[in-house]
C-alpha cells in the first residue's frame, strides 16, 4: 500500500474514532449543562430576591463535627446524674448521657437556624408567630432538661457525702429500679437546686449557648440559598468532569492518530532507503 493510501486509511480511523468519542460524551455533557443551567438559574433567582448577596454558611464537615464536639462535652457535665441508677462508668449510664448531648445539641441547633431565619420566615402570614412558637417550644424543653439534669446529679452528688447502705447494696445487686425509688423517698433529690447544682446547670447551658450561636452563624437567613449554592457548584463540577473526560479521550486518540502517521511515515522512508541500497548503480542510467 502507498504512502498516501495508509495515511488516508489511517485519517478515516481517526475521523470515525472522534466521531465515537463524540456520541459517548454528547449525551452526559448535555444532562450536565441542563443540570447546572437549572441549578444555576434558581441560583440567581434567589440571587437577586436577597438584593445580590453571596450565601452566608459554614460547611457541613467543619458545622457537624463541631456540634458533634459539643454534644460529647455534655457526657462529662452529665454523667454524673445517672451514675446514681446505673452504676459508674457503666456504658449504659455513658450512652445514654451522649444520647440526651445529641439531642440537646439538636434543639439548640433548631434554635439557632429558627433564629437566623426569623426575618426570612416573618414575611409570610404568621411566620413571625410560628417562628417566635418553636424558639419558645425548644427553648423551654432545652431548660427543662438541663434542669432535670442538674437535679439528678445534686441527688447523687448528696448520696455520696450521705451514702445509704441499703441503697449501696441496691446498686451492687442490679436492682437500679429499686434504688431510684428509695432515692425518691429518702428526698435526696431536691427539686429546688444548691450552688453545686445552679453551676452545672449554667455550664451545661453555656455549652447550648455555644450550639445555638454556632448555629446561628453557620446557616444562610434564606432557607433555600445556600442548598442551591452547593448545588449549583455540584453540578458545575460535574458539567466539568464530563467535558474533561471527553477531552482526555480526545487528546488520547490525536496522540494515536499522531503516532500512527509517524509510523506510517518512518516505515515508508525506510522502505525507501532499503530499494536505494539495493539498487545497482547502472539502474539508474539504464532508467
Amino acid at each position: 500500500m502507498t504512502l498516501q493510501a495508509e495515511l488516508s486509511a489511517a485519517e478515516a480511523r481517526h475521523a470515525s474514532n472522534i466521531q465515537v468519542i463524540n456520541q459517548k460524551h454528547s449525551s452526559k455533557i448535555t444532562q450536565a449543562d441542563e443540570a447546572h443551567q437549572r441549578a444555576e438559574l434558581a441560583y440567581n433567582h434567589t440571587w437577586l430576591l436577597v438584593r445580590e448577596r453571596d450565601p452566608s454558611y459554614a460547611r457541613g464537615w467543619i458545622y457537624w463535627p463541631f456540634m458533634i464536639v459539643l454534644a460529647t462535652l455534655e457526657v462529662p457535665v452529665n454523667s454524673l446524674a445517672f451514675q446514681l441508677y446505673f452504676g459508674d462508668g457503666t456504658f449504659l449510664s455513658g450512652f445514654i448521657t451522649f444520647g440526651i448531648g445529641v439531642v440537646l445539641i439538636y434543639f439548640a441547633h433548631g434554635i439557632g437556624v429558627t433564629m437566623r431565619r426569623f426575618r426570612h420566615n416573618s414575611e409570610d402570614t404568621g411566620g413571625a408567630y410560628a417562628s417566635l412558637g418553636w424558639i419558645g417550644f425548644l427553648t423551654l424543653i432545652t431548660l427543662t432538661i438541663s434542669y432535670s439534669l442538674a437535679i439528678l446529679r445534686q441527688g447523687y452528688l448528696a448520696f455520696q457525702r450521705a451514702p445509704n447502705p441499703t441503697l449501696s447494696e441496691m446498686i451492687a445487686q442490679g436492682r437500679q429500679l429499686d434504688a431510684a425509688a428509695t432515692v425518691l423517698q429518702q428526698n435526696f433529690l431536691n427539686f429546688s437546686l444548691a450552688i453545686d447544682g445552679w453551676i452545672f446547670f449554667f455550664i451545661n447551658l453555656a455549652i447550648l449557648t455555644v450550639g445555638v450561636l454556632a448555629s446561628f452563624w453557620s446557616h444562610d437567613p434564606h432557607p433555600d440559598y445556600a442548598k442551591q449554592h452547593k448545588t449549583m457548584k455540584r453540578a458545575r463540577k460535574i458539567l466539568d468532569r464530563r467535558r474533561g473526560d471527553e477531552a482526555k479521550d480526545l487528546t488520547a486518540e490525536q496522540a494515536h492518530f499522531a503516532a500512527q502517521k509517524a509510523q506510517i511515515n518512518r516505515r515508508h522512508s525506510n522502505d525507501g532507503q532499503i530499494l536505494r541500497i539495493t539498487q545497482r548503480p547502472g539502474d539508474r542510467g539504464n532508467g
